[in-house]
């Protein structure tokens, strides 16, 4: 190991008008706080958007664009105002995910992974969403670098 390297900054983005609204309170950034601090790790910043797609969609290019890591919780249920699958997608400037794609790509991770979407395989608290699906990268070919930050 490098003694040099020093951990990633880690970011938070909690989306949702009824946390702005002081109708639901936020239980995200302490749990996110706890997972990270039990690893020697600690959260450098955290922005709390509302449902507006055009805030939403600018939050996350500024995420996209600067290094680290940044976690997204909120504002992915299946209500109209829930628009985090379109914002990162237009973030990312990719076409909007198909809901036909999301489901196949939730098999495809059931059958080959394992991966239960249901629940994140990671902290097995949230739910693992698929954003965008990228084409196979073909021999020779260059990796889309915005793309490659992994779902909001």
């Amino acid at each position: 190991m490098n003694p040099l390297k020093t951990a990633p900054e880690f970011g938070l983005i909690i989306v949702g008008d009824e946390i702005l609204s002081g109708k639901r309170h936020d239980k995200h950034m302490s749990k996110v706080i706890e997972l990270l601090s039990s690893r020697g790790l600690s959260l450098s910043h955290v922005d709390y958007v509302g449902d507006d797609p055009q805030c939403l969609t600018k939050t996350l290019q500024l995420a996209f664009a600067t290094p680290g890591v940044v976690f997204s919780c909120g504002g992915i249920g299946a209500t109209p105002d829930d628009h985090t699958r379109q914002s990162a997608a237009a973030a990312l400037g990719v076409p909007a995910m198909q809901p036909q794609a999301c489901e196949d790509a939730a098999q495809f991770l059931q059958r080959t992974m394992g991966i239960e979407v249901s629940r994140c395989p990671h902290c097995h608290l949230g739910q693992w969403r698929t954003v965008q699906l990228l084409p196979p990268l073909r021999a020779g070919s260059t990796p889309p670098t915005a793309a490659c930050r992994g779902p909001p």
